[in-house]
Parts: structure tokens; C-alpha cells; sequence
């Protein structure tokens, strides 16, 4: 269980921290503001935040390598489909609810 924690703690903290270095790109490639993207970072967390009790119960509950293999590739999917996106929806889309769900 220490070794799946860590691994979705650096993985998450991978991704989350990443995207502060990319903001000013972000912002020139998609014509918009820091403001939009930290409310896109907002609500990612929050969606982490309120599927965490989920997630867990069914960690305890389930196959943790099933759960966690399965998390692993909604995460890879969604930051494939955020380097393939071509407006700022579909980057919000697949940052947020794949790469949140991962």
C-alpha cells in the first residue's frame, strides 16, 4: 500500500506542479489568462478532492492493483488528449476530468 501511495503521490504531484511552468505558454497558444487556467486547476482538484473518499473506499473494498493500473491509464489517456488539444475546451476537458480521474 506505502509503494501505490507514493507512486500516486509523485504522479500527481508531477502533474500538478508541471503545469505552473507551463502557464505562460498555455496562455499564448490558447489566447487566454492565467485567471482561466488556475480555475481550471481549481476545479481539477476539487474533483480529486470529492472523488478521494470514492476512490479509497474502493481501494480498501477492491483489487488495489486493478484500481490503481486503471487510474494509471485514464491519467496517460488524458495527458495524451491534453498534448493533442486544440482549443481551450478540449485542453480543460482532458486535463480536468481525465487526468483528475487518473
Amino acid at each position: 500500500m506505502f509503494v501505490a501511495f507514493t507512486a500516486q503521490f509523485v504522479a500527481n504531484f508531477c502533474t500538478l506542479a508541471g503545469v505552473g511552468a507551463f502557464v505562460t505558454v498555455i496562455e499564448q497558444e490558447f489566447a487566454t489568462n492565467a485567471s482561466t487556467i488556475s480555475n481550471a486547476m481549481g476545479a481539477s482538484i476539487l474533483l480529486m478532492g470529492l472523488l478521494g473518499p470514492l476512490v479509497g473506499r474502493a481501494i480498501d473494498r477492491g483489487n488495489q492493483r486493478a484500481i490503481m493500473l486503471t487510474g494509471v491509464v485514464v491519467m496517460s489517456l488524458g495527458l495524451l488528449a491534453t498534448s493533442r488539444a486544440q482549443t481551450l475546451w478540449q485542453l480543460g476537458i482532458a486535463f480536468c476530468l481525465f487526468v483528475s480521474l487518473g
